[in-house]
């Protein structure tokens, strides 16, 4: 790739598939101590719980029916680093999430490389829409931004719009203008509207005053209290 070097951007998303499930009976694999699924990745072939770390072998039957039909569901970056592989097989390619850049060394030398131009797609997580300041980035690609906007949480419009201007600023800082590309099925959503026209201070005063009709913070304090027992009765 000559033209350019590009930057593409999937939200917290490590990993190659989010969830396995079973095409037969619905089923899920789940972590044993936090009850949520487990995150695939392809490199290691393992399925890793990303809230406390516990890792299974990859699977090759259903847990419940005993299928051999497991279908990997979602995409992350790793995922995302593959198919950018397929689509430009003479690119150099890196991805820079915690799984590839554990130790600083690691880090350093992904975004030494991108720098350099040895580097002339780099696909990563949130960890790359902070603190980066490259001159070669002329194409910016936010992937899967509706991951974002439904997230159940009532923050989720304003951290969107934080990542999404963030991870934007990357395009065209210094040698002329970029190209920012946003995947979504809502266009006409406001984060989107606001992130097009760079209108921060119409965004901000929207969910201000909706924060206040539904009395969340700043208005309130909202305290979250979590019992556990080991006897369920």
């Amino acid at each position: 790739m000559k033209i350019a070097s590009r930057l593409y951007f999937s939200k917290n998303r490590r990993g190659f598939s989010p969830y396995l499930e079973c095409d037969i009976c619905g089923w899920i694999p789940v972590c044993k101590h936090c009850d949520v699924s487990l995150t695939y990745h392809k490199n290691v072939n393992q399925l890793v719980c990303h809230y406390c770390g516990y890792s299974i072998k990859n699977l090759k039957t259903c847990g419940n029916c005993g299928g051999i039909s497991l279908l990997t569901r979602g995409f992350g970056t790793e995922k995302i680093e593959d198919e950018m592989a397929l689509i430009f097989p003479q690119s150099r390619i890196a991805r820079l999430d915690l799984d590839t850049s554990r130790t600083r060394k690691s880090y350093e030398k992904i975004i030494s490389g991108f720098e350099k131009g040895e580097i002339d797609i780099l696909v990563g997580t949130q960890m790359i829409s902070k603190g980066l300041d490259f001159n070669n980035v002329k194409i910016v690609g936010i992937l899967n931004a509706d991951n974002m906007l439904n997230y159940p949480d009532f923050r989720s419009f304003e951290r969107s719009f934080q990542l999404m201007a963030q991870v934007s600023g990357r395009a065209g800082r210094k040698n002329g203008r970029g190209l920012v590309i946003i995947q979504t099925s809502q266009p006409g959503n406001t984060v989107i509207k606001s992130i097009l026209a760079n209108d921060y201070k119409n965004f901000f005063l929207e969910q201000l005053n909706e924060r206040k009709a539904f009395n969340y913070p700043p208005f309130s304090r909202l305290i979250e209290i979590t019992l556990k027992h080991k006897n369920f009765n």
